[in-house]
């Protein structure tokens, strides 16, 4: 069976994914990284659901996507704590109930669509949780519902032990806000980013 790797993502206006880049670019300065966040191969994005499908399935995937942004409302995403876990540096999006039944709805339409496979290298992680390999089983990924860590990736430090200089890297505070008028269909490239949107879906209302 072929196998394709996609990311249902959104994505910030151009004014805030230039600070999102000037962060990403912030922490490259100061230590090896494994990718900087641009416009050409590593575009600014929070993930909605990232899953592995038959390569079947691509046209049905598009035509639920196009389905589900139809029935959902605009929503507003506030980007404003910082994370650091597994080595990656996250800017983490509050978890509002909004956010998380938009994640929702797409996971419950497009879970099927994997029919099973999943990110079975998930499950060999240091520190992955019960619930987190629960998640793996249920939905192919480790961060999906309960687990549902909505956030922009910004960075991943090629050494662990980098970590702390990163920290003292980025701002004390930020806080960015912006409504959601998209939804997009996006390929999945190293290290969770996200090299080409594939197909847009713009009919929130």
């Amino acid at each position: 069976m072929e196998e394709i790797l996609l990311n249902i993502v959104i994505t910030p206006p151009k004014k805030i994914g230039d600070k999102l880049i000037e962060l990403s670019q912030s922490i490259d300065k100061e230590v090896e990284t494994e990718f900087t966040l641009n416009y050409k191969n590593a575009l600014p994005h929070l993930t909605l659901y990232q899953a592995k499908y038959p390569q079947t399935n691509l046209e049905l995937i598009k035509q639920t996507l196009k389905e589900v942004a139809s029935n959902l409302a605009k929503l507003e995403v506030i980007l404003d704590s910082f994370s650091t876990p597994l080595g990656y540096v996250y800017l983490d999006a509050r978890k509002t109930d909004d956010l998380f039944q938009f994640h929702k709805q797409i996971v419950d339409k497009l879970n099927p669509l994997r029919e099973g496979l999943m990110f079975t290298e998930h499950l060999s992680l240091p520190g992955i949780t019960p619930t987190q390999r629960d998640s793996v089983y249920k939905y192919g990924h480790l961060l999906v519902m309960n687990e549902f860590w909505p956030h922009v990736t910004l960075s991943k430090p090629k050494h662990l032990a980098d970590i702390d200089k990163v920290k003292q890297v980025l701002p004390s505070k930020v806080s960015y806000t912006f409504e959601v008028d998209a939804l997009h269909l996006a390929a999945f490239g190293p290290f969770g980013t996200c090299p080409e949107i594939l197909e847009t879906f713009s009919q929130l209302g």
